[in-house]
C-alpha cells in the first residue's frame, strides 16, 4: 500500500528523522480525514519508529488508540507495533505469541513483506535474551530475504549475532553490507552500523 511505501522510505534511506516525520505526518493525515483503518496502520507505523528510538511508552500509548479504534470498528487490531514491543522488552512468550499470529496473518493476507518483518522480529527477540545463535540463524535468514526497507534494522541484528558466535563470514557479510549503505547514503544512521559492525568484527569475538 502507499502508506507502507510512504514507510519504508525513511528506512530505506537511513534516515531515521526522515522515518519518524514521514509516519507522523501519516498518522496525523489519517486522523484529519477520519480514515481509521489507514489510522490504526499509521499507528503501528510511527510506533515502530518510536520502538526503534527506544521511546517504548509512547509506543505503548499508540498502540492503546489502535486498540481502541479495533474495538470501535470491529477490525482486528493491527499488532505490529505491539510485537516490537514486546519483543524489545524481552518478553518472550508475548513476543513469540504476537510474531506467530502476525505472521501467520500476513501470510493470509498476501503480505510478504509483513512475513519477513516478523523474521527480522525473531532475530531481535533473540538477541536481546542472548539466545545468539537462534538470533543468527533468524538474522541470517531475514538479510538473505533482502527486505526492503528493512535492511538497517536486520543489519545491526546479523553483527550481533554474527559476532557474538564466532561467525566471521557472516559478521563480515554484515560489515560489507552496511559499508555499501553507507557509501550510497552517508546518514549518521548508516555510518553508524558501519562503526558498529566494524567494532563487532575487530572486536576478536568472531573468528573462522
Amino acid at each position: 500500500t502507499a502508506g507502507t511505501a510512504i514507510n519504508l522510505i525513511g528506512l530505506e534511506l537511513c534516515d531515521d528523522e526522515s522515518w519518524y516525520a514521514l509516519t507522523t505526518a501519516q498518522v496525523r493525515f489519517a486522523r484529519n480525514t477520519g480514515a481509521l483503518v489507514h489510522l490504526q496502520f499509521a499507528l503501528n507505523y510511527l510506533a515502530s519508529a518510536q520502538t526503534a528510538m527506544g521511546e517504548l511508552a509512547s509506543a505503548a500509548r499508540l498502540m492503546e488508540e489502535d486498540h481502541l479504534i479495533a474495538e470501535a470498528t470491529g477490525n482486528p487490531p493491527v499488532a505490529l507495533a505491539e510485537m516490537m514491543i514486546a519483543t524489545w522488552r524481552g518478553r518472550e512468550d508475548e513476543a513469540v505469541a504476537l510474531i506467530e499470529a502476525v505472521s501467520e496473518a500476513s501470510a493470509a493476507g498476501g503480505l510478504g513483506l509483513m512475513v519477513d518483518f516478523c523474521v527480522y522480529a525473531r532475530s531481535v527477540l533473540y538477541n536481546g535474551l542472548g539466545r545468539y545463535d537462534a538470533a543468527r540463524d533468524a538474522a541470517r535468514r531475514a538479510f538473505e530475504l533482502h527486505p526492503i526497507g528493512y535492511g538497517p534494522l536486520v543489519l545491526s541484528e546479523l553483527a550481533e549475532a554474527a559476532a557474538r558466535t564466532g561467525d566471521a563470514g557472516l559478521a563480515q557479510a554484515a560489515l560489507e553490507a552496511a559499508s555499501g549503505r553507507a557509501r550510497v547514503t552517508p546518514t549518521p544512521w548508516a555510518l553508524g552500523l558501519q562503526a558498529r559492525a566494524q567494532a563487532l568484527l575487530s572486536s576478536g569475538e568472531a573468528a573462522d
